[in-house]
């Protein structure tokens, strides 16, 4: 068939499938690795534990220069996402953005630094342009044919030693509200026992006043005073809720956790200084690390179950990839536990829970092409840790129906020049017949005798003299006239003259 012909050129005129293209930068601490990079140049997410630990005092007693207390400890754990220098890849779209595609890209990012969404489209229009290509050489051709056209006690120091050398003994005590108390729960009821008191006193105030007559200013101080005590009370219960409470964070990197081991969370003395009033700074200072050091927190990762592939933390393509790379979360369980130095007391399990970071699970890839004729779009979302939230593909046009009608639309172009140029043909053929029968019959006219190689001869010569001069009816009286007086040697000459 003759639009095979046709069929090749369009296919040679098109363009190539075209990806979206990730490059690794392998090495970080390579100066080349700062240098400017063509793209989008992102990391991929890394995490960090935040343990919050909360000390609450639950006594504190000193006796002959002894201190003994205990408390109690609240612990919490919560997850930030940050990037990841070690894992850096460059998006480079540039073969997206060609002469033949309609593209485009929509990039966010979390204050972070890591992506939120990402957001790439492509309309390839190879095929047009292939079409338009084809159409412009066949209607030049056809032109010059004129054919139309994406949580214990300690003695400190030997007092009987300092007293016969004539020393005090150094004091040394808890809290002030734990000066005649040393039980914090004791302490506590009482303070809400004397709100509760207050704000009795308050309502009986507020009653004796709205059921007095004519002057009321001693019953309205009286009510003024009431509300006084019961914020004063408030306000000592929760300045001794303070007190007591200690509280501190501790950042780990999740990469730098022990693994099926256990990662001691440090302890400050500072933390526990507000616990301690003391006559020598040395003495509060040594009391105060030894309440850091009364019990060790540790940081657990439970042993996972082994149900599929190995998770590799460490795992770092090194070649490219059409797509973009992230991160797929792992699930591990993990344990903060509280045991005492002196190993008396059981061990205590104070947070146990799951937590899913990228340091436990895979690289992968999203891939994204866009092809011959193909019309489509890719969008990822990520939450601010860094993880894949959402992915969509969505297909616009497919290129196979953009092929096959692009071959339609071209095997129609062909047709209709096949047959347009057919009747310019027809049409030169029949001018070129009556032409000839014009030229015959001069011809004849002039010299009805002749013999039939003369009248050839002289048909031939008088035809010439139509086509320069045209075959109107004009021409044609004015070559009769000479053709009766001039033989063909002058008629050739004439017609090789104008």
């Amino acid at each position: 068939m003759r639009t095979l012909p046709l069929a090749a050129a369009l296919c040679l005129l098109t363009g190539c499938t075209s990806t979206l293209t990730t490059i690794v930068i392998d090495d970080n601490s390579h100066p080349s690795a700062r240098a400017a990079k063509q793209g989008l140049v992102y990391h991929l997410p890394a995490s960090r534990q935040i343990v919050t630990l909360t000390h609450t005092l639950v006594y504190c007693m000193v006796d002959n220069g002894s201190i003994s207390y205990d408390y109690h400890t609240k612990a919490t754990i919560r997850q930030t996402g940050h990037p990841d220098p070690s894992k850096v890849f460059v998006v480079n779209p540039a073969d997206l953005h060609k002469f033949t595609k309609d593209w485009g890209l929509t990039v966010k990012t979390y204050p972070n630094g890591l992506l939120k969404s990402f957001s790439t489209n492509a309309d390839d229009k190879s095929i047009e342009l292939g079409i338009a290509a084809v159409k412009t050489v066949a209607n030049v051709a056809a032109i010059s044919q004129g054919i139309p056209v994406s949580l214990s006690g300690i003695q400190f120091g030997d007092t009987t030693k300092k007293e016969d050398h004539g020393v005090a003994t150094p004091k040394v005590m808890c809290i002030p509200e734990l000066k005649d108390e040393a039980r914090v729960t004791v302490v506590f009821d009482g303070l809400k026992a004397t709100v509760s008191n207050k704000q009795a006193a308050l309502k009986r105030a507020q009653k004796i006043l709205s059921a007095a007559k004519g002057d009321t200013t001693a019953q309205e101080q009286a009510v003024l005073a009431a509300q006084k005590a019961v914020s004063k009370a408030n306000l000592a219960l929760a300045n001794f809720q303070k007190k007591i409470t200690l509280q501190r964070e501790f950042t780990f990197e999740t990469a730098q956790i022990v693994s099926d081991g256990v990662t001691p969370v440090p302890q400050d003395i500072k933390v526990f200084l507000p616990w301690v009033m003391a006559d020598k700074t040395d003495l509060r200072y040594e009391i105060a690390e030894d309440m850091a050091t009364k019990y060790q927190f540790d940081l657990i990762f439970a042993t996972p179950f082994v149900t599929g592939l190995p998770k590799e933390s460490s795992m770092q393509p090194t070649e490219e990839y059409p797509g973009l790379y992230y991160s797929t979360f792992g699930t591990r369980q993990i344990e903060i536990t509280r045991n005492a130095r002196n190993d008396l007391t059981p061990q205590t399990l104070l947070f146990s829970g799951f937590i899913s970071a990228p340091e436990f699970g895979h690289v992968g890839i999203l891939p994204f092409k866009n092809q011959l004729g193909e019309s489509n779009s890719f969008t990822a979302l990520f939450d601010i840790n860094g993880a894949l939230t959402d992915v969509t593909y969505a297909t616009e046009r497919p290129g196979s129906e953009n092929v096959t009608s692009a071959l339609y639309e071209t095997t129609d172009f062909y047709n209709d020049y096949t047959q347009n140029r057919q009747t310019v043909r027809d049409a030169d053929k029949a001018k070129s017949q009556t032409l000839k029968i014009h030229a015959l019959t001069i011809a004849n006219s002039t010299y009805p005798d002749l013999a039939v190689y003369q009248l050839t001869a002289r048909t031939s010569i008088i035809q010439s003299l139509l086509l320069k001069l045209g075959d109107t009816e004009q021409s044609r009286e004015a070559i009769s006239s000479l053709a009766m007086n001039v033989d063909n040697d002058n008629l050739v000459r004439l017609a090789e003259a104008l």
